[in-house]
């Protein structure tokens, strides 16, 4: 059980970490673009 809970905590954060570096990236080159 614990286990279980452990291992959805550590998938939360590693997509949380994919999803601001994209969202980053994104931004980076939104401003090479239009700047």
């Amino acid at each position: 059980m614990k286990k279980g809970i452990f291992m959805a905590l550590l998938l939360t954060i590693i997509l949380y970490n994919l999803y601001l570096v994209n969202d980053g990236s994104q931004i980076m080159s939104g401003k090479g673009c239009h700047g």
